[in-house]
């Protein structure tokens, strides 16, 4: 099914000014020098000149340019002297046809057709995996750009990817860093950092003091950039740092007092005191202060003071407030549901048995009538005894329709990089079977 859009392409502004007061404006199209429609935007306050942007209804012309003039009249009907321009009508066409043709090009567009042809199976959906012709390319970056054709003979839009080019290697060879530097806060350009010994390698492994001298006590960014064996630079990496003034360099940064506070920063040294002892590691137990708290979701914040006299960045975590627990009393769940993709409310999911207790462990089968093949969200929540229903906890499962009653006969994992099916880690396990908990 095709779908056929109008794209306009044209806005007018308009900005005049003669001595009467004008209310109006009047743009009318030409094609081929014949005027085919006539447009009026009124209602403007009367003013001495008008600026406003008014936009055409161009739904019923055909691709093509055509010319306008625009005038403004008055409260009296008198109008001024015409200003002319031209502009451009495209059809936009948005399909479910196949993908028959793949061309990508590097830099400047050659023109539909006249790019790299890449060789695909038509379809409604492409994946590919191809090497691209890097010939004649400077190191450095480049905009690689893929376009495809459909089945209707039109060419789409392309994509563009950005991506780097180290001339010197070669499909097998192993890209070596052989210079380091780094610059904090401002880049003053490629190699003009302040440099880091190293030894030229693939893998660069490094301990290094930086300069801070002449830095603000206080949150910097720190910039780490590679050159390679080939001459180019690559792009920098970054870490922040805070930078405490009156720490020598053989000594220990010491936590003289601790604060916290709960939602709102009321500034540094105005939270709520917590009693240490100055340490460079500090643990603690601390009772919070939630008098004044809604039930519900709320975020506490934990910040210190340095011994020289600082206060450094806070850290974050958030709590769930239960009105009605007491101090000495243990959260107990009495009731659990269970939705999957979209949440009803509480108290309207699919409920799970369970005795009420603090600790629940549960195994349910899940009711996954009418879903479709594929990802879906399984939401499962707890209604506490004081009769208030805690947040949800969320995992993704798949979906596999299995009308035939297959079994699984495999099980494999592996980590960060897939080697491909059958080349993983295999699971031993009593198969085959229709249900595997592992």
């Amino acid at each position: 099914m095709k779908k056929l859009f109008h794209l306009l392409l044209f806005v007018c502004s308009c900005s005049f000014s003669v001595a009467q007061n004008l209310n109006e404006i009047k743009v009318k199209i030409f094609e081929a020098g014949v005027e085919i429609d006539e447009q009026v935007f009124n209602g403007f306050t009367a003013a001495a000149s008008i600026d406003e942007v008014v936009s055409l209804n161009t739904s019923g012309l055909s691709p093509g340019i055509y010319s306008f003039t625009v005038t403004v009249s008055d409260v009296n009907g008198v109008e001024s002297i015409p200003l002319s321009g031209s502009f451009l009508q495209e059809e936009v066409i948005v399909s479910n046809a196949s993908v028959t043709e793949l061309e990508y090009f590097i830099g400047t567009d050659p023109g539909e057709g006249l790019a790299n042809s890449i060789s695909i199976t038509s379809g409604a959906s492409i994946t590919i995996s191809e090497s691209l012709n890097l010939s004649g390319l400077s190191e450095g970056f480049h905009a690689l750009h893929l376009r495809g054709k459909d089945e209707t003979g039109k060419w789409g839009f392309y994509q563009t990817q950005t991506i780097f080019v180290a001339r010197t290697a070669g499909s097998n060879d192993v890209v070596e860093v052989s210079e380091l530097e780094y610059f904090i806060n401002t880049d003053p350009g490629a190699g003009l950092g302040t440099p880091i010994t190293i030894t030229a390698s693939s893998n660069v492994s490094l301990i290094e003091s930086l300069n801070l001298s002449g830095l603000s006590e206080g949150f910097h960014t720190v910039y780490l950039r590679g050159k390679l064996s080939g001459g180019a630079w690559g792009p920098y990496t970054t870490k922040n740092i805070y930078v405490e003034s009156n720490v020598g360099a053989n000594d220990a940064v010491v936590v003289s007092e601790l604060e916290y506070f709960i939602n709102t920063d009321p500034g540094a040294g105005l939270g709520t005191p917590i009693t240490v002892t100055a340490s460079s590691n500090v643990s603690l137990i601390e009772s919070l202060n939630l008098s004044g708290l809604s039930e519900g979701f709320h975020s506490v914040y934990l910040r210190g003071k340095l011994s020289g006299g600082a206060w450094g960045p806070y850290t974050t975590k958030n709590i769930y407030v239960e009105s009605n627990v007491g101090a000495n009393d243990a959260v107990v769940v009495s009731e659990l549901e269970y939705f999957v993709n979209t949440d009803p409310g509480a108290g309207n999911g699919t409920p799970v048995v369970v005795a009420p207790s603090s600790n629940v462990s549960i195994v349910e089968n899940l009711n996954l009538n009418g879903l479709s093949t594929g990802f879906h969200t399984v939401y499962l929540r707890g209604k506490l005894s004081g009769g208030s229903w805690g947040p949800y906890t969320a995992t993704t499962v798949y979906v596999e329709d299995n009308p035939l009653g297959n079994q699984v006969t495999e099980i494999e994992y592996f980590f960060d990089t897939d080697p491909g099916q059958g080349n993983g880690q295999t699971i031993t396990t009593s198969l085959p079977a229709d249900m595997i908990d592992e």
